[in-house]
């Protein structure tokens, strides 16, 4: 089990109801459609599309904006269609959206249902779709059509709560493959040596960046870092300072390289490519080096790891902490 130290995030059900958002499910239902196909070599993709929504319906929640189960699945087909996976999109399309298979009475009480499940509780959009499907003489239409229908009215219309409001997608049309961006030893090579030593002794360790959805994955072991500053049981705040203070100022130098050189690479990236932090063997060094109980202590370490990006100014996007180590 891994135990994030972020705020759990919701989406709308089929219902309109809020529910919790899953990236572990997001991410597993992408390796069934790009496993069960001819395109599984691209499996490194479910992590990066997962990843990405979850970026996107993080930075919606900020400003208490929050999408649906169906707009999130849509975005999921559009990500595998740009990223030259046909065969899984379909797959995808035909297990997760089952609102693309049939064709549905196009009227206003349909419409309703199908604006509650896209997020759009205002229903002068449904009255106007109705009255512009009426004029037309459909009487049946596929879900895609109504939504994308029922969304142009919503724009149209001042009083929507909802108005103007998409899902914003970190990736780009060029995101083929999930090629890469930068690799690992291109990513070590563009350090100065006092920092790049922190990664070539363990104590930091850094993935490829991906084009599909640009982001830094590192991983720390705090255990490596008190066994190179020969910090001693039980660690002081005194002793730990030092360490946590450079460990910090090294993150925050390699991160702004990084995010300069992606942009160089692939123009429209973040200035700061969002990085998710992994700490290794956080209940090791909470027993063997500070003497505390795992996972009792578990805020005491996210205190810690606030002490290192208090004195670098660096905040990741994500801090994981594993609390089922033994």
């Amino acid at each position: 089990m891994i135990k994030v130290a972020e705020p759990t995030l919701f989406v709308l059900d089929r219902s309109g109801d809020q529910v919790v958002f899953s990236i572990d499910e997001l991410e597993n239902r992408l390796r069934l459609c790009l496993n069960n196909s001819a395109e599984s070599a691209n499996l490194a993709l479910a992590e990066d599309i997962a990843v990405a929504m979850e970026y996107s319906l993080t930075e919606a929640a900020a400003v208490n904006r929050y999408f649906s189960e169906v707009e999130l699945d849509e975005a999921v087909v559009r990500i595998l269609v740009n990223a030259r996976c046909p065969e899984s999109a379909k797959r995808y399309q035909n297990e997760f959206l089952p609102e693309y298979a049939n064709k549905v009475s196009a009227d206003f009480i349909t419409l309703s249902a199908i604006a509650d499940s896209i997020g759009i509780s205002d229903r002068e959009p449904c009255r106007r779709a109705a009255e512009a499907l009426d004029k037309l003489k459909i009487t049946e239409a596929g879900r895609p059509l109504l939504m994308e229908l029922l969304r142009y009215f919503r724009d149209e219309c001042p009083s929507s709560p909802a108005n103007s409001v998409h899902m914003t997608l970190p990736v780009t049309a060029d995101a083929v493959r999930g090629d890469l961006l930068i690799s690992r030893a291109d990513l070590l090579a563009l350090l100065p040596e006092p920092e790049r030593a922190f990664f070539t002794r363990g104590i930091l360790e850094v993935r490829d960046v991906r084009r599909l959805f640009p982001r830094l994955h590192i991983a720390a072991n705090l255990c490596t870092l008190a066994a190179f500053y020969r910090i001693e049981r039980p660690a002081l705040e005194m002793a730990l300072a030092p360490a946590l203070g450079r460990l910090g100022d090294v993150l925050a130098t390699a991160t702004a390289i990084w995010s300069a050189e992606a942009r160089k690479r692939k123009p429209g990236c973040a200035n700061a490519l969002p990085v998710y932090l992994s700490s290794r063997e956080t209940g090791r060094f909470m027993r063997e080096v500070i003497s505390a109980a795992w996972p009792e202590s578990i805020a005491s370490a996210r205190e810690i790891w606030k002490t290192v990006f208090d004195a670098a100014s660096f905040v990741p996007r994500k801090l994981i902490l594993p609390v089922d180590e033994e």
